[in-house]
């Protein structure tokens, strides 16, 4: 199974992370209170992971079902201050692989109690699961980038860049019951684009390979009465749930289509 996860976490780190798609999923109750996800689907990536790493795929062969919970390594962490620890004591990393359907997908979550909890996630997810260090205690090295020959930081880095590549730009707020997403710093995401580059390499090959999808959904407590947003969005029949869809083309150009308004 260690040789599973590390291919898995390996992978996402290399030229094939084009291909991923990534949803934000955050569930509010009643309270404030909820669960934080972010899900990463990589189906579309296994013929290509086959052609590049073949060796590799060798691991993910036949079905995979497995969660790993985050508190059998928050106990021992000195590398997260006593909130780190007491918010992702109760986080989960999930994977699942499906050999014959072609699915593999990978999935976080961590509850939270308050509003206050949810903006520090949603700021500081990847830093805090970057903390655990899984990719070392999966494959055993002490610096993953040099297992892959040079490939770029990895997913759960301190700023996370691979999964929201310009989020340092916006600031996420909730008060009450409206809950919005405002960018607040234009000139930053094409300097964040310029200096990361991963996010150059995998901007070269988005003509070849296909963009990546970037998608926020909020599932409410109640009915949606009014929302402003960019790029494509979703509402369910009962308004409950909505969805902010977009891609890593259209946040090159125009970042203002990640801003949104939802009141409920």
């Amino acid at each position: 199974m260690k040789k599973i996860l590390a291919v898995l976490i390996v992978s996402l780190n290399v030229m094939l992370v084009s291909c991923l798609d990534t949803e934000e999923k955050i569930i509010i109750n009643q309270d404030n209170s909820g669960l934080y996800q972010l899900n990463a689907d990589m189906s579309s990536m296994m013929d290509q992971l086959k052609a590049f790493k073949p060796n590799d795929v060798k691991a993910l062969e036949g079905n995979k079902d497995t969660t790993i919970q985050f508190k059998s390594y928050t106990d021992t962490l000195s590398t997260l201050t006593a909130e780190e620890k007491a918010l992702l004591e109760k986080g989960s990393l999930h994977i699942l692989i499906n050999d014959d359907s072609g699915q593999m997908k990978m999935s976080v979550e961590v509850p939270f109690k308050d509003a206050q909890q949810l903006l520090y996630l949603k700021q500081h997810l990847t830093e805090l699961v970057g903390k655990l260090n899984l990719e070392k205690n999966f494959t055993g090295d002490k610096d993953i980038s040099q297992a892959g020959g040079g490939m770029p930081d990895n997913m759960f880095g301190s700023s996370g860049s691979m999964l929201n590549p310009v989020q340092n730009a916006f600031t996420f707020s909730i008060d009450k019951n409206i809950i919005s997403n405002t960018l607040t710093d234009s000139s930053s995401v094409k300097a964040g684009f310029e200096a990361d580059s991963s996010m150059q390499m995998i901007k070269q090959l988005i003509p070849f390979l296909g963009d990546l999808t970037y998608k926020t959904t909020f599932v409410l407590p109640s009915p949606v009465k009014k929302y402003t947003g960019g790029g494509e969005t979703l509402l369910s029949d009962d308004k409950k749930t909505i969805s902010f869809t977009t891609t890593l083309t259209s946040l090159m150009e125009k970042p203002s289509e990640l801003s949104y308004t939802v009141e409920y």
